[in-house]
């Protein structure tokens, strides 16, 4: 796929569509994807909207409407922020560097102290996560339980 879809990629201002879980060790964790083939999922943003694509996940049925519309793309809808932190969040708190302050603040459009109220400083006391001026990390600890710790940090 990427050797086909590289120069349309590069043709559309994409970067190539990457499979995880490198994906997330190779780009930002909010940077645009495209998700190409059967059952496939994307992720793009225009006119400053993050958008969620999923391409249809039957073959027969991919193929069928690739050869008569051009596209097997079956679903677009846009990715509202609370989705965007989710999604920022669930991928790179399983890497040991964390997330970008700096982004997550930019996508919450606050601080990250606001952003997670009361639930932040107990997993940071616990263990769980660290937060300085450049990064959300979770721990060994957290990381070892990271559901958990997403599920308190986000409720």
């Amino acid at each position: 796929m990427v050797l086909v879809g590289g120069p349309a990629l590069d043709d559309l201002g994409q970067p190539e569509a990457a499979v995880a879980p490198r994906f997330a060790q190779e780009h930002q964790l909010d940077d645009p994807f495209v998700g190409a083939g059967p059952g496939a999922h994307g992720r793009l943003t225009r006119a400053g909207t993050k958008f969620a694509t999923r391409q249809y996940r039957l073959p027969e049925k991919w193929l069928a409407t690739v050869e008569t519309e051009g596209t097997g793309l079956e679903e677009t809808a846009a990715v509202d922020r609370e989705t965007a932190i989710e999604e920022m969040l669930m991928m790179g708190l399983r890497l040991g560097e964390g997330v970008s302050r700096a982004r997550l603040e930019c996508v919450a459009r606050g601080d990250a102290e606001t952003l997670f109220g009361s639930n932040l400083a107990p997993l940071i006391e616990g263990g769980f996560l660290t937060l300085d001026a450049q990064r959300l990390a979770a721990t060994t600890a957290g990381r070892q339980c990271l559901n958990a710790v997403l599920g308190a940090l986000l409720s």
